[in-house]
């Protein structure tokens, strides 16, 4: 009699689905991290690699963070730091060097519909995020980048883009703010970078994000 392979011969098992893989596209803001009161950078425990930590069916392929880019630099480097991974997401996050170069709000948001137009004709998905709070900034510089924010917000109703809005509750933690307003940091302190990924997951699965582990 022949052997019968395991599982029988109907077996129905359904194929696991494979994870949707990610690319990050951004600045330091997506690379470095600070540890409660720390003022050394370190790329452990930047909203990336957290996200990616809190589902299985997520999959980071590359973080295409580059610290002190602008949209201008994104953009000029799409097809090799993002379509050369063929991610299924692609996540944005752009416009604090703008600010801080004194580039015009409606420049940004140029470069950054520029980025979700190149992207979706690849068949890739789309997710801006709001610039976090960085009171490095002087005053002209932080409204202007309130004024992006604002247009992102804008754009994303205007073309179905999707946008995440972690900014606000950022603004509402000051543990999380504190991270971009001592000692010329360039990242969210731990506590920001998890409301960021936090607030990324529960956008894409309209569920509360697991809890991450201390």
């Amino acid at each position: 009699m022949p052997s019968v392979p395991l599982g029988g011969p109907a077996s129905t098992a359904a194929p696991v689905p494979a994870p949707r893989t990610f690319v990050v596209l951004g600045d330091s803001l997506s690379v470095w991290a600070f540890a409660s009161h720390g003022t050394r950078a370190s790329t452990t425990g930047a909203w990336p690699s957290l996200l990616a930590g809190m589902d299985s069916d997520l999959k980071l392929v590359h973080n295409a963070g580059v610290p002190g880019n602008t949209t201008t630099q994104m953009l000029a480097r799409l097809r090799r730091d993002v379509f050369a991974y063929h991610p299924d997401i692609l996540f944005v996050l752009g416009g604090t060097n703008d600010a801080g170069d004194d580039f015009a709000v409606s420049t940004t948001v140029a470069n950054l519909r520029k980025i979700v137009e190149a992207a979706r004709a690849q068949g890739i998905e789309v997710v801006l995020l709001t610039i976090p709070p960085n009171n490095a900034l002087r005053s002209s510089r932080l409204a202007r980048l309130r004024q992006t924010n604002t247009a992102l917000i804008a754009l994303g109703k205007a073309d179905g883009i999707t946008v995440s809005t972690s900014t606000r509750r950022l603004l509402g933690r000051r543990t999380a703010s504190r991270g971009l307003r001592r000692r010329r940091r360039s990242a969210p302190e731990h506590a920001g970078e998890e409301i960021v990924a936090a607030t990324i997951y529960a956008q894409l699965t309209a569920a509360p994000a697991p809890q991450l582990a201390p």
